[in-house]
């Protein structure tokens, strides 16, 4: 079986990465050989990320490739499409091309159908309102990453399933077992740029363990822009993001409770649990499902929980094996590509004769 996976994004995308590419070996091995096509090239994020401009020819052959691309691709038995085939084009266009496609699944890990719906500008909310749902109609099958996600797809499709983002275990194969049972732990939080503004809903609780507890904390792929000069950050690096994961002590994952932040799907969580990292981090979306308070880790919404989380693992330093322990055994079991893509598998083989 033939599958095309068409992206918005290539390998500098985290979706790319993990709702994508990590599938391909082990799909493969399970009789379905993957293609994958992005939309736009890595330089588009590279500009993006540093605030360069982008060019709108450049844009505008990318759309056309992409056009050429779905053109050609009868000869594949299906395809899975992130989210949307042209951004920010109708739906009655994108329809028609929708249709040269079919049996096609949407994968959405986000809740990106809110930047059309709730869209500040008038007239692209009336001209893009509901487009994601309506493509969702279209589709034989839809991946939702979160159980919210898969709320509102049912809105419009029958046929979903929960495809959480998840890590491959042989990737992960190294976990924490040295925690400092006296002295300064190390905080951390991973992820990118545009996530790093969460950090300043803590700003207070990380300082105090900063200032009063000597405590240390290791930021990732934070922006400066965000979260201002409170404390350094290092770039997120695919050749060592591995190796700062295990600098960590505790995984934090503050989130604001918003419709947005309910979309996500909690990956941040997982990479820790997945170091045996215990974790805290605000009770929202799915968060509160990844996290079994008080066994792999702490779920806190105001600032006193947070200080309380803190301490409770500085007084009682055996937390931090154990609730890691938890956390890297519930990735073991669920949270991980070897058991989701037999899922993925079976949804795929399944549409070869739709």
């Amino acid at each position: 079986m033939k599958v095309l996976f068409l992206h918005k994004y290539s390998q500098k995308a985290a979706s790319f990465r993990y709702r994508f590419s990590q599938y391909y070996s082990h799909l493969e091995k399970l009789g379905i050989e993957c293609d994958t096509l992005s939309l736009l090239e890595d330089s588009y994020l590279e500009k993006k990320y540093s605030k360069e401009p982008i060019s709108k020819m450049e844009l505008l052959g990318c759309y056309f490739k992409r056009v050429r691309n779905v053109l050609k691709a009868k000869r594949y038995d299906a395809t899975v499409i992130y989210f949307e085939l042209l951004p920010y084009i109708p739906f009655f266009i994108e329809k028609w091309f929708l249709k040269k496609l079919h049996p096609f699944v949407i994968d959405m890990d986000d809740a990106l159908f809110l930047q059309y719906d709730k869209n500040s500008n008038r007239a692209l909310r009336w001209g893009l309102k509901n487009k994601i749902g309506k493509v969702l109609q279209e589709a034989s099958h839809v991946f939702a990453g979160n159980p919210n996600l898969a709320a509102y797809a049912h809105n419009w499709n029958e046929n979903v399933s929960v495809v959480p983002t998840v890590v491959d275990l042989n990737t992960y194969s190294s976990r924490k077992s040295n925690f400092p049972m006296s002295g300064a732990l190390t905080v951390g939080w991973m992820g990118s740029p545009s996530t790093s503004q969460s950090l300043n809903l803590i700003k207070d609780p990380l300082e105090r363990l900063v200032n009063k507890k000597n405590w240390k904390l290791n930021l990732v792929g934070a922006s400066r822009e965000a979260i201002g000069d409170w404390h350094p950050t290092r770039p997120w690096s695919e050749e060592t993001f591995l190796k700062d994961l295990l600098h960590m002590d505790i995984g934090i994952m503050p989130l604001e409770d918003t419709e947005w932040s309910r979309g996500k799907c909690g990956f941040k969580l997982i990479q820790y649990m997945a170091c045996g990292l215990p974790v805290v981090a605000s009770p929202v979306g799915v968060n509160s499902e990844i996290i079994e308070h008080g066994k792999s880790g702490f779920l806190a919404t105001t600032e006193s929980e947070w200080n309380q989380a803190f301490d409770a693992f500085d007084s009682n330093r055996e937390l931090l094996s154990q609730f890691g322990t938890r956390g890297y055994e519930r990735v073991t079991t669920q949270y991980n590509v070897q058991s989701q893509a037999l899922v993925v598998s079976k949804i795929l083989h399944d549409l070869r004769g739709y």
